[in-house]
């Protein structure tokens, strides 16, 4: 089966997903399309029976004015602007030249909006979204239905809203995504189910073999790893310096990538050295992070958006990579909540001060991490195969029968 797959490959979470498709039997054929470049589709990381088809800068992304982008794309969703030429023609050149059995769309807004065009282009083939972000921005909580969108925000509302339904299958990360989905959007008939975005068993730290970690010249204090993407993409949910600064104050000592100034000044923030996509996608990293006493899980985001609400970000899964117990902040991802909680392989804190006194709780902890590393082999995108196979065959059955109706 081939399976075109497009989608913003320089997301971790992403190779998951590729991966799980690759375990299920498919011949993937991805199409890098997202505003970064995805270095590990050069080998760094080759998983069998993928490859590389094309790589685009979507004007979905592109340099033109917020105003111009919002306005094109509200007029392509609703079907009065016609699609972008040069993607339009890129994308029928691969369908004729490729000829997938199915296409699988990915990750928040991007996703939606590849569904459109090849729903136009191919009105007969079947296609599987995988949201992994729903809502994917910020700013429409709340935003009564039958308003006039403007933003991308409400663009991305709209999308749902109008080409959801002509999917054939979706695949949700949570059931708090789901939940969210089905109650919004005219999508109850549509096959769907639930399938947490895991990292590949390559990301995994290793449970045998040498084992380096960082901690050996520090004090008795907990130690914990922040596995956040370095870029803090977000600037105003990933400012987490004050929460590290209170960590500190708690005598915690915080392992990240990236650190300001102020935190590495207490004696608290250390920043471990730079691992490349090749090093994450070998192990390297978690191995290296495995021997820390916990990884904490947080924004700097306390209300409970629907964007955090049930979503795992790829900083969860790269913590459960670790084999770490898993401290979720208490607040906003519910569905990290619940996970850590079901599983038995961490817990939720209040604040900094309930942080040190569960870290403190070392039999806790132990469990925990026993816990997590008996699960480690289910908890990866190759587990899921056999799952997904099957639902792509229903999703592919849905298909004839709602295109011959």
């Amino acid at each position: 089966m081939n399976c075109l797959f497009i989608g913003p490959l320089a997301n971790h979470s992403v190779v998951g997903r590729v991966a799980a498709l690759s375990a299920a039997g498919a011949n993937v054929g991805m199409v890098a399309a997202g505003d970064h470049d995805a270095p590990w589709v050069n080998d760094a990381y080759p998983i069998v029976g993928a490859r590389l088809l094309d790589h685009w800068r979507d004007p979905y992304y592109g340099s033109a004015s917020r105003q111009r982008r919002v306005a094109a794309e509200f007029g392509r969703t609703l079907g009065v602007v016609p699609e972008d030429r040069r993607i339009a023609k890129s994308l029928r050149n691969l369908l004729t030249h490729y000829r997938p059995n199915l296409a699988v769309v990915h990750y928040g807004s991007i996703a939606i909006h590849y569904l459109r065009i090849l729903r136009r282009l191919a009105p007969h083939l079947p296609i599987i979204d995988i949201p992994n972000v729903l809502p994917s921005h910020l700013s429409y909580a709340g935003r009564p239905r039958g308003r006039l969108p403007w933003g991308l925000s409400g663009i991305e509302d709209l999308s749902y809203s109008r080409w959801l339904p002509a999917v054939d299958g979706i695949v949700f990360a949570s059931q708090e995504m789901q939940s969210y989905a089905l109650g919004r959007y005219r999508i109850s008939q549509i096959p769907s189910c639930v399938m947490p975005d895991y990292l590949p068993m390559a990301f995994q730290m290793k449970l045998h073999g040498p084992v380096t970690t960082f901690v050996e010249s520090f004090s008795g204090d907990p130690h914990v790893a922040f596995l956040g993407a370095p870029e803090r993409y977000g600037r105003v949910i990933d400012a987490l310096d004050q929460q590290f600064l209170e960590m500190a104050r708690m005598r915690i000592h915080v392992h990240s990538a990236t650190l300001s100034e102020a935190v590495l000044r207490t004696g608290f923030g250390h920043v471990y050295p730079h691992c490349s996509d090749e090093q994450v996608f070998r192990g390297e990293l978690a191995t290296c992070l495995s021997g820390l006493d916990a990884a904490v899980v947080t924004y700097n985001e306390r209300s409970r958006h629907e964007r955090f609400r049930s979503t795992y970000p790829t900083r969860f899964f790269s913590s459960i990579s670790c084999g770490l117990p898993v401290a979720v902040r208490a607040g906003s991802l519910d569905a990290c909540e619940r996970f850590v909680t079901e599983h038995g392989i961490g817990f939720v804190y209040l604040d900094a001060d309930d942080l040190r006194r569960k870290l403190e709780d070392r039999d806790f902890l132990a469990s925990c991490r026993a816990t997590l590393r008996a699960q480690l082999h289910s908890m990866s995108a190759e587990s899921q195969g056999e799952e997904l196979r099957r639902f792509i065959a229903r999703a592919i059955l849905w298909a004839r029968g709602s295109r011959d109706n």
